[in-house]
C-alpha cells in the first residue's frame, strides 16, 4: 500500500469515530435584540426628559425618530443626543439639577432678591461690613451668571460645581468648616473624608497650610480649586453619571477609561453622550 493510501485510510477512521459534545451549562447564545418602533419612541421620550426635563414637542418627535432611521445604529443616537445638548434647555436643566443636589432645589429668584438686599446695603454699612458684604455680592453674581455662562460655553461643569460650593447658601446648609469639608466630599466623591484629609482641609479652609490630594494651599480657595482638579473629582463624576443614567456603578475597567475621558476638556458631555447612546442604555428602559 502506497504511503498516502496509508494516511487517507487512518483520516477517514479517525473522522468517523465518534466524538461527545462538551455542553457547558449555562452557556446559551445572547437573545436577539430587536430594535422596534416602540423601543425607538421610549427612548426618544427619555432622552429629551433626561437632558431636558421635558417631553419633546411633536415636530422634536418626528424629526428625532427619522434622525434614528429603521435601526437606530449607535452612530444615529450620537447624532440625535449631540442635537438635544445644543439646546439651552440642556444648560437650564443642567443648572437646576445642580441647584436641587447641592443648593437643596435653590430657587434662582431668591437669588436675585438677595443680591438686591446686599447691593441696597453697601452705602449703609460700616466699611468692615461693606467689605464682607462685597464678597457675598460677588459670590452671588457668580451664582446668577451659572446658567447664561454655560450657554454661551464660558464655564463647564467642574466651573458649575465650583461655584455651586463657593456661596452663602452652602456655607449655611453645611455650617462650619468640617461640616463644609464633609459635605463637599459626600457630595462628590460619595464617602467621608479620611482623617488626615479633614484635618488638612480643614485647615487650609481657614488660612493656615494643609496638604490635599498631595497639593498644599492655605485658602477656601486653594481647597476648592485643589478638590475639583483631583483624580477623585473625576472619578466621582464618573460614578455619578453612570448611577444618574445606568443606574449602576462601573466596575474597574469602567472607572479607570472612562475617569481619562472625563478629565478631557468637555468631559461631563462626552461621557453623558457615550452612556445614553449605549446599547445598555437604549434596550433597557430601567
Amino acid at each position: 500500500m502506497k504511503p498516502y493510501l496509508s494516511l487517507l485510510i487512518i483520516a477517514l477512521l479517525f473522522s468517523c469515530t465518534k466524538r461527545e459534545v462538551n455542553v457547558i451549562s449555562g452557556n446559551t447564545a445572547p437573545e436577539e435584540r430587536v430594535v422596534t418602533t416602540e423601543l425607538k419612541e421610549n427612548y426618544v421620550n427619555r432622552i429629551f426628559i433626561t437632558l431636558q426635563g421635558r417631553k419633546a414637542t411633536d415636530l422634536e418627535f418626528n424629526e428625532a425618530k427619522q434622525l434614528l432611521g429603521e435601526e437606530a445604529l449607535i452612530l444615529d443616537r450620537i447624532a440625535l443626543v449631540s442635537n438635544v445638548f445644543n439646546s439651552d434647555l440642556y444648560y437650564t436643566k443642567l443648572y437646576e439639577d445642580a441647584r436641587a443636589d447641592y443648593l437643596d432645589g435653590l430657587d434662582t429668584n431668591q437669588i436675585q432678591q438677595d443680591y438686591l438686599v446686599y447691593v441696597n446695603l453697601l452705602n449703609s454699612v460700616s466699611p468692615d461690613l461693606k467689605e464682607i458684604l462685597e464678597v457675598e455680592i460677588a459670590r452671588l453674581e457668580q451664582l446668577l451668571e451659572i446658567e447664561t455662562m454655560l450657554k454661551s460655553g464660558d464655564i463647564g461643569t467642574t466651573d458649575l460645581h465650583k461655584r455651586m460650593v463657593d456661596n452663602l447658601y452652602y456655607d449655611e446648609i453645611n455650617m462650619g468648616t468640617e461640616n463644609f469639608v464633609v459635605a463637599t466630599f459626600q457630595n462628590f466623591l460619595f464617602r467621608y473624608p479620611t482623617d488626615d484629609e479633614l484635618e488638612n482641609s480643614s485647615l487650609m479652609i481657614e488660612g493656615s497650610n494643609g496638604v490635599l490630594f498631595l497639593k498644599a494651599g492655605f485658602s477656601k480657595k486653594d481647597f476648592i480649586d485643589i478638590f475639583f482638579s483631583s483624580q477623585s473629582y473625576f472619578e466621582g463624576q464618573v460614578l455619578t453619571l453612570f448611577r444618574k443614567h445606568l443606574f449602576r456603578d462601573p466596575n474597574t475597567a469602567e472607572m479607570f477609561d472612562k475617569t481619562i475621558l472625563y478629565a478631557s476638556e468637555k468631559g461631563y458631555q462626552d461621557l453623558q453622550r457615550e452612556l445614553l447612546t449605549s446599547d445598555e442604555y437604549f434596550f433597557n428602559e430601567f
